[in-house]
């Protein structure tokens, strides 16, 4: 599943720009390596990606599902029982992968 960062910034109450435009694709298949300096903003994209803060602008997308405006409940997995199967489940799926496979390491 694609995932699309377009113009992503985030500044904080204290003025602080972590992230300022920040733009780049994610094809099925490709593996990624954020590195920077302390301070870069690599945990201000991390936290932005698992939904831990949100952006002051622009839009990060996971297989189309803008994840920057979806509400809770829309991202939240589906259902243990399996009475919520639908599309939302694959998505959530990927989004839970990718997150993991993100954030290990």
């Amino acid at each position: 599943m694609q995932l699309s960062i377009d113009n992503l910034t985030k500044v904080y109450p204290d003025g602080t720009r972590a992230l300022d435009g920040l733009s780049f694709d994610v094809s099925p298949g490709e593996g990624v390596v954020i590195l920077g300096h302390n301070g870069c903003g690599k945990s201000t994209l991390m936290k932005c990606l698992t939904g831990l803060e949100r952006p002051t602008s622009g839009r990060l997308s996971l297989a189309g599902l803008d994840l920057t405006s979806a509400s809770r409940r829309e991202l939240r997995p589906p259902c243990a029982s399996g009475s919520a199967a639908s599309s939302r489940s694959s998505t959530w799926s990927a989004t839970s992968r990718c997150c993991r496979t993100c954030c290990s390491g």
